[in-house]
């Protein structure tokens, strides 16, 4: 099995956790649910487990991917960068929703600001996955792909 095949099969976890993560949060904060919150915390830590792999298997990847035709660096180093602050922003809302899932289980009680943070991050963390895929789609999906460049 090659790294990019590896990368492909792992990068939609990520993307698909942490929005799962979210759509949980909105719908728990709407109905004021404390279960949900807590499986949206949960899944959250399991999509950003997932992260730091994927990523590392991505790099791993663009050795075989490089190679391929009509693929260009520009498109690659576009994913690359936008896949760095992805990693970033995506393990930073893992950390904060663990801490949440912490204080929710061993004090019973997550401070306001710590929630509304967290919420907040995590929605950034899903936008930036989502312009990270957009990015990484274009490499091989001419389809996709602007007549001109990428757009940033």
């Amino acid at each position: 099995m090659s790294y990019a095949y590896l990368h492909l099969v792992l990068n939609h976890i990520p993307l698909i956790g942490v929005g799962i993560a979210l759509f949980l949060l909105i719908l728990a904060g709407i109905r004021e649910d404390l279960g949900l919150r807590r499986a949206a915390w949960m899944v959250l830590i399991l999509a950003g487990i997932i992260t730091a792999p994927t990523y590392l298997t991505g790099t791993l990847a663009e050795e075989t991917v490089e190679k391929l035709p009509d693929v260009t660096e520009e498109l690659i180093e576009t994913h690359e960068e936008r896949a760095l602050i992805a990693l970033i922003a995506t393990i930073l809302s893992t950390l904060l929703g663990g801490i949440c899932l912490w204080m929710d289980e061993t004090k019973g009680f997550i401070p306001r600001s710590l929630r509304i943070l967290t919420e907040l991050t995590v929605a950034l963390a899903f936008g930036v996955l989502l312009w990270t895929a957009q990015a990484g789609g274009q490499i091989r999906h001419t389809e996709i792909r602007s007549s001109t460049s990428i757009s940033n």
